[in-house]
């Protein structure tokens, strides 16, 4: 194969499809070939039965990379890759869409697989079977992981013309953010910016979304030069822009209440501020690892943000970014704030008011330590919210995500999740809650509020579930008209058959129950013809016959045994439900979150084939005078 052959690309040019296949058995099964895989995928098709198989084939090419698109996100393994390239070689009609999917978001974990799509693009489009450049809009790299030359990334998207996403990466830079004063090897190669600004008469490249690191922009690059750069044609339309490992001057200062010292702080985010102005249509802001971030930049940050993201910010305080909401929190849609050791919950009590469209607000409050071999993980802040401090949440709220919630008592965690209840009958689009707290209270109060809690946000939220209508085929069903209720016979005697027979199947359901657990086992996973639901009760038991009441229970009623229904809920004693909310994950423990959390599973033997058998006392060949020394 060519040097794509690794990443599922097809490499030549005025390839047939028959060919295209080909070239990816290395992908199907050992020792089978495309058209043996596909002829027994055909077989174990027909032998199915099936009533209605739509021609695919036929759907537009459109609709077809939306659906391929869809069932292959997120595009980030190997695995996937190989399930894209097979859909491609099913028929004529996929293949294209497949490789279209493929290209938009290549998958390049490796340096292999980076040089496999720098010679597919190198190529000229007349001389290839599909055009691949225009293809490509998304590339993301570690530059770390890969060894990427500088120059051969510049190439690449020298290639790239419809290139709107370019995601320069380093592991260095990621959690758990201890190799932040590290040098890189890599550095923003100036042919890069020059390929990026190029116009050789074709479609000019203009990202939508950019990375910028500190420590790859090298001694000629700086934040005036930066400023210069999102000026031109290829920055100046940028949507999400993310900084990562920028730090402010007062960091490295002897004397930090020096008052030139705190000067050039407000200069420097002065300076930093102006790299924002001047992208007008800017509207995700990332900031990781950075203590610019600060009392100094916040007020300067544009007004037009849809998406804050502040991540491993160590600078960023409760009260700071209280003012900060309160100000510029009108445009707000999502706020992501992980790992900040310095931000508390305290703001939420202006949270309604100060963004009234936000959308989705999730925190991570796992923090990472400085040192590999020194505890410094701890909250800087001393109460996570206090209990007059009351918080609000917008009725636009779809998601909150809290993980990790700690540092706070009984009596402020007992108004906070009061507050949700408060508040369900002014979050109509919620639909995702997910909240995880840790109490430092004895474990029988802890269990109490457990029980209580949960047991109320799930009522208040969580939306009643019903088995879905089964379908067999696209075909549309029609109605099936209701069996007609026949009158029972009576029997001459005491009572009816039907009591008679009540009477006789309830002995033999409980000689069945008592003698075999087995078979009550299986009867409780047994369903009766025509219902959805499944039954609980033994087969031959009384209430099989006469019950129609009984019937089509989903499997949320049969989970609401001990909580109240949402019907009785909606009393004015209990208080208003939402039930909208497809997960309510609402967990409280009192264990200290750690960087890497174990499981019984990290403790098992990865591979049980070569473990030895353990020894069962009997003979394996010594005699029984012989010892073992």
């Amino acid at each position: 194969m060519s040097p794509a052959s690794d990443e599922g690309l097809p490499a030549r040019s005025g390839r047939s499809a028959k060919a295209l296949g080909k070239s990816h058995q290395s992908l199907t099964p050992k020792g089978k070939g495309l058209n043996a895989v596909l002829a027994a995928d055909n077989a174990e098709m027909i032998s199915q039965p099936v009533e209605v198989v739509p021609p695919w084939q036929t759907l537009p090419y459109m609709v077809i990379v939306a659906i391929l698109k869809f069932a292959s996100s997120p595009l980030s393994d190997d695995g996937m890759v190989r399930w894209l390239v097979g859909t491609g070689r099913t028929c004529r009609a996929f293949a294209e869409p497949a490789l279209t999917v493929l290209y938009q978001t290549p998958h390049l974990p490796t340096a292999g697989k980076f040089y496999g799509l720098a010679a597919i693009l190198a190529q000229s489009p007349s001389s290839t079977m599909f055009k691949y450049r225009p293809k490509v809009e998304c590339v993301t790299i570690d530059v770390g992981m890969t060894a990427v030359r500088p120059v051969d990334l510049a190439n690449v998207v020298r290639h790239c013309p419809r290139l709107s996403e370019l995601d320069i990466r380093h592991f260095k830079d990621m959690s758990p953010y201890r190799q932040l004063d590290d040098n890189l090897r890599f550095t923003y190669p100036a042919e890069l910016f020059a390929n990026l600004a190029a116009d050789d008469g074709s479609q000019v490249i203009r990202l939508k979304s950019w990375r910028w690191s500190q420590r790859m922009m090298g001694k000629d690059l700086t934040l005036g030069a930066l400023k210069g750069l999102h000026l031109t044609p290829a920055f100046h339309g940028l949507r999400k822009l993310t900084f990562v490992n920028y730090q402010r001057p007062l960091l490295i200062a002897k004397d930090p209440d020096d008052p030139d010292v705190v000067a050039e702080d407000k200069r420097h985010a002065e300076n930093f501020a102006g790299l924002l102005q001047v992208l007008p249509d800017l509207i995700h802001l990332v900031m990781e690892s950075s203590t610019v971030v600060n009392d100094h930049l916040l007020p300067l940050l544009p007004r037009t943000l849809q998406h804050l993201e502040l991540i491993n910010c160590w600078d960023v305080n409760s009260d700071h970014f209280s003012e900060y909401l309160v100000t510029h929190g009108q445009m707000l849609r999502e706020l992501t704030l992980h790992h900040n050791q310095s931000l508390s919950i305290r703001f939420l009590p202006v949270l309604a008011s100060a963004c009234p469209n936000l959308a989705a607000l999730r925190m991570n409050l796992t923090y990472y330590n400085h040192h590999e071999f020194y505890h410094d993980s701890d909250p800087f802040y001393e109460h996570l919210l206090t209990a007059d401090e009351v918080p609000t949440w917008p009725s636009s709220l779809q998601v909150v995500e809290l993980e990790n919630l700690r540092q706070w008592d009984r009596q402020a965690a007992e108004v906070f999740f009061k507050s949700l209840v408060d508040s369900a009958a002014h979050l109509p689009k919620l639909r995702h809650l997910a909240i995880k707290a840790m109490l430092d209270i004895p474990w029988r109060q802890r269990s109490e509020m457990r029980d209580k809690w949960v047991r109320q946000l799930k009522r208040v939220f969580k939306r009643p579930w019903s088995n879905p209508t089964p379908a067999r085929s696209l075909r549309v069903q029609a109605a099936q008209p209701a069996p007609k209720s026949t009158p029972s016979k009576k029997v001459r005697g005491r009572g009816s058959s039907n009591t008679a027979s009540r009477r006789r199947s309830g002995r033999i359901a409980s000689l069945v129950s008592a003698s075999s657990s087995r078979a009550s086992s299986v009867a409780r996973g047994s369903r009766r013809p025509g219902d959805g639901g499944f039954s609980y009760r033994e087969p031959d038991s009384d209430e099989d016959s006469d019950t129609e009441a009984g019937r089509g229970k989903s499997e949320a009623e049969v989970h609401a045994i001990d909580a109240p229904s949402p019907a009785s809920s909606t009393s004015s004693d209990e208080g208003f439900v939402q039930g909208l909310c497809e997960v309510v994950d609402i967990r409280f423990d009192n264990q200290k979150p750690v960087e890497t959390q174990f499981s019984m599973g990290d403790f098992l033997d990865s591979d049980h084939a070569n473990s030895d058998d353990e020894w069962t006392g009997e003979d394996d060949g010594m005699e029984a005078s012989d010892y073992a020394w």
